[in-house]
C-alpha cells in the first residue's frame, strides 16, 4: 500500500479514524426505531348486514364508522412481536377521506378494546357464526376504556419531551391521519392477559375512512423497538 505524505496524508488518516471509531461506537440502551405495519384484520359490522360474509363489510376502499356501523381491527401477530417498547407509544392510524371528516372524527371517533374473540365473518350480533359466537349489539366492547384520537400537541408539551416522536409522530401530523395512543390497551389485554382481540372504532357521529381497499392509506399500527446494545458496522 502507498504511503501517505504530507498534510492531506495525515489528514485522511484522521478522519478515517474518526469514521471507525464512529461507525464501531456503541449504541445507546435507549436508542429504538419505529415499526409501521399495515394491519391485516380489518372488518366492518352494521346493525343493516346480518350476514357475516356480506363483501361490503371487508377490503373495501372506504368504510363509514357510525352509531349504526363500527370497525374492528386487529393487527393478527401482535402477539408474535418482539422487542416492542413498553415505555414508548403504542398507536393505532387511520385516515379519514377528507380534512373536514378528519376535524369530525376528532371529536366524535374512538378506539376501545373488545372483550371476546370475533373473526372475519363477524356481524353485529355475533363475533363468529358458531357456538359461543353470540355477543352484545354492535360486538363485545368495553367503552369504559376507550381512547379519543390524539390531538396536536401544544408547544410547551413539544418542549418537554425528549423524544417528539412521542408526542408528535410525523405520520400522525398530516390533515387527514388520525392516530390513537393505544398503548394501555396493549399493555393489559396483549402483554398481561396475553389476549390480542383487537379494537372498535365507534363514533356517534357518520367518520368515513379509508378502508384495505386503498393499501397507501389503510389502517396502520405503529410501536418501537430497541436498536440493540453493543457494536455497530
Amino acid at each position: 500500500m502507498a504511503v501517505l505524505k504530507g498534510t492531506s496524508g495525515w489528514l485522511f488518516m484522521g478522519l478515517l479514524t474518526v469514521s471507525m471509531a464512529t461507525a464501531c461506537a456503541p449504541i445507546p440502551e435507549s436508542a429504538s426505531e419505529e415499526k409501521v405495519r399495515a394491519i391485516d384484520g380489518v372488518k366492518l359490522i352494521s346493525k343493516e348486514i346480518t350476514r357475516g360474509d356480506d363483501s361490503r363489510t371487508f377490503d373495501q376502499s372506504v368504510f363509514t364508522v357510525s352509531s349504526e356501523t363500527r370497525l374492528l381491527i386487529r393487527y393478527e401477530t401482535l402477539m408474535s412481536q418482539s422487542g416492542i417498547r413498553e415505555d414508548r407509544p403504542l398507536r393505532l392510524r387511520v385516515y379519514a377521506t377528507s380534512e373536514s371528516g378528519a376535524a369530525l372524527a376528532r371529536g366524535a371517533l374512538k378506539a376501545c378494546p373488545i372483550i371476546k374473540p370475533w373473526m372475519m365473518a363477524a356481524s353485529w350480533y355475533s363475533g363468529h357464526p358458531w357456538s359461543g359466537g353470540r355477543w352484545p349489539a354492535g360486538g363485545a366492547i368495553d367503552e369504559s376504556s376507550c381512547v379519543s384520537v390524539e390531538l396536536k400537541p401544544t408547544e410547551d408539551e413539544m418542549s418537554k419531551t425528549k423524544d417528539v416522536s412521542d408526542v408528535a409522530p410525523l405520520d400522525c401530523s398530516e390533515p387527514r391521519a388520525l392516530c390513537f395512543d393505544v398503548s394501555s390497551w396493549y399493555k393489559t389485554w396483549v402483554v398481561q392477559r396475553h389476549e390480542n382481540f383487537g379494537l372498535a372504532l365507534i363514533s356517534d357521529r357518520p367518520v368515513a375512512l379509508i378502508g384495505t381497499g386503498s393499501p397507501a392509506q389503510s389502517p396502520r399500527i405503529h410501536w418501537f423497538e430497541s436498536m440493540g446494545i453493543g457494536l455497530k458496522f
